[in-house]
C-alpha cells in the first residue's frame, strides 16, 4: 500500500479515517518507533 500525502495515517496531518487502519497493523512497542511522536 502507498499512501501519498494527507493519507499518511502515521502522521498528525494524516486523514484520521485511516490512522485506524494504520495502528492496527504497527507494533508500536519496537524499540525504534518509540523515537517517533
Amino acid at each position: 500500500i502507498h499512501y501519498n500525502g494527507n493519507l499518511k495515517p502515521w502522521l498528525e496531518i494524516g486523514i484520521p479515517k485511516f490512522r485506524g487502519y494504520w495502528s492496527k497493523f504497527v507494533d508500536y512497542d519496537q524499540a525504534y518507533l518509540l523515537f517517533f511522536d
